[in-house]
């Protein structure tokens, strides 16, 4: 039987760890045993099913001793990760959130070190760390551009998202301040809302460690089902800068990179005679 090795310290520590789910019943499996290997187990983990026709709750069997509360949340229909995401954060106690990709794993000490990061810089109230990528079964370095780094990383963040979901642990109230992921977005949502959270005045903390490992190449990789990212992120820019007030410098800096992600879209809508989206792609350039 799975047992609590520590308590997470005390109540004011406990984290609800939250695992969008569709379709993904074995990696889901893996995803279960990186948390359950952890040095400091969480509160409580939800299970956000996102209409799965898989039966992927089966599995549950292989964890049916585990001395932790598991929440499974399914919905009938599939809404988005956006939508499993945000439900997992409204029925959750902890006051910790730490997210959890069902593609994704965990390093065995990646709540503890987030925690005790926690408790020695109070002033963050949402951290991230290194990640390891494994792509088609190899391990691969991401590039320079990739590079993970804390603090005020809004300009590096602007482009594309350099956090992810699997690597952050955050106060729960963050979300309260700053709203959930975007439901409108099939894809960067995260994007979106880092980028919100960055504009509302908070920074990132970042731990140099590994704390996950994040696997690339499968078939139900949504990044994979949608290639034209940019598209996505340019509607969220386009979006944020009508909805969020922000300095002049940032707004300044978004709006160049709309109108540059604007011009590249748009050439390739032209080009497919995708007439909507021309419309579409032209109006970010006008704004």
């Amino acid at each position: 039987m799975l047992k609590h090795k520590l308590n997470a310290t005390a109540i004011k520590e406990s984290v609800s760890i939250i695992i969008p789910l569709h379709n993904r019943k074995e990696l889901l499996k893996r995803a279960l045993y990186s948390v359950f290997n952890q040095t400091i187990l969480p509160f409580e983990i939800l299970i956000c099913d996102d209409g799965s026709d898989d039966n992927p709750q089966n599995i549950m069997t292989d964890f049916a001793n585990v001395d932790i509360p598991i929440y499974w949340l399914r919905t009938e229909k599939c809404h988005g990760v956006s939508h499993a995401r945000n439900r997992g954060i409204a029925y959750a106690k902890g006051n910790f959130i730490a997210f959890l990709d069902s593609d994704d794993e965990w390093m065995p000490k990646k709540l503890e070190l987030q925690l005790a990061f926690f408790r020695e810089h109070p002033q963050f109230n949402i951290i991230h760390g290194e990640e390891i990528w494994i792509r088609n079964g190899v391990r691969v370095n991401p590039c320079e551009k990739f590079r993970k780094s804390g603090g005020d990383i809004f300009d590096r963040s602007v482009n594309f998202s350099l956090i992810a979901p699997s690597a952050v642990m955050a106060k729960r109230e963050i979300f309260d301040k700053c709203g959930v992921f975007d439901e409108s977005l099939p894809v960067c949502e995260d994007y979106d809302l880092w980028l919100r959270i960055m504009l509302s005045g908070e920074e990132f903390g970042f731990i140099s460690t590994p704390l996950v490992t994040r696997y690339a190449g499968h078939s139900g990789q949504l990044s994979t089902r949608y290639e034209a990212m940019d598209r996505f992120r340019a509607q969220s820019l386009y979006k944020l800068l009508q909805t969020v007030k922000m300095p002049p410098d940032k707004y300044e800096i978004m709006q160049k990179t709309l109108h540059k992600k604007a011009q590249i879209l748009l050439k390739g809508a032209e080009k497919r005679c995708h007439y909507d989206d021309v419309k579409i792609f032209q109006s970010y350039l006008d704004f």
